[in-house]
C-alpha cells in the first residue's frame, strides 16, 4: 500500500469524525472491496488494502489487520460480526538461529467464512480459515483452522462444542 493510501486507511478512515458510510467510501477508494450493509467502526488499522469484506459485516472498534507489507489477503465473507480489539495477524517469522530467533518474515492469507462471530480480543494467526457459522470466544487465539458451526475458546483456541446449522 502506498503512503497516500496508508494515510487515508489508517489516519482519516479510522477517525471518529467520519461515519461508517464515509469510512467505507474512503476504504473503497484505496482498493478495499466492501459489500452492502457493512459497518466498520472507528479505530481500525489495516497494513494492506488486499481486503475483501462481504455484505452485512460488522467490524467493531480497534480491529487490526497486520501483514507487514507482504500483500496477504484478508477475506471476510457475509454476515460476520467481529468484536472490539480483534487482531488478524497474517504475518509471522520463521524461527531463526540463536543470534535472532525471529527470522525471515512471511505472510499467509486469512479467510473468515460467512456467519461467523468473533468475540472481543480474538487473535487469528497466519494462514487460518475460520469455517462458516463459527463462534470464537472472547480472548481466544486461533492457531489452527476451525470446523464449521462450532464454538472455539481459549489459548490456543480449542473446539468446545458443535452448533446447529439453523
Amino acid at each position: 500500500m502506498n503512503t497516500f493510501n496508508k494515510i487515508i486507511v489508517n489516519t482519516l478512515a479510522p477517525s471518529i469524525i467520519f461515519n461508517g458510510n464515509l469510512r467505507n467510501k474512503l476504504l473503497k477508494f484505496t482498493g478495499f472491496k466492501i459489500g452492502l450493509g457493512t459497518r466498520i467502526n472507528s479505530g481500525c488499522y489495516f497494513d494492506s488494502n488486499n481486503v475483501k469484506i462481504g455484505k452485512n459485516v460488522l467490524i467493531n472498534h480497534f480491529f487490526h489487520f497486520f501483514d507487514s507489507g507482504k500483500n496477504a489477503n484478508l477475506i471476510i465473507e457475509d454476515n460476520v460480526f467481529i468484536g472490539p480489539n480483534c487482531h488478524v495477524i497474517a504475518m509471522s517469522h520463521e524461527i531463526g538461529n540463536s543470534e535472532q530467533r525471529a527470522g525471515k518474515t512471511y505472510a499467509e492469507d486469512i479467510l473468515i467464512k460467512k456467519g461467523t462471530w468473533l468475540g472481543a480480543d480474538v487473535k487469528i494467526l497466519p494462514g487460518i480459515i475460520i469455517e462458516e457459522g463459527c463462534v470464537i470466544g472472547a480472548g481466544a487465539v486461533v492457531t489452527k483452522n476451525t470446523m464449521p458451526n462450532s464454538v472455539y475458546a481459549g489459548v490456543p483456541a480449542k473446539k468446545i462444542r458443535d452448533l446447529n446449522r439453523e
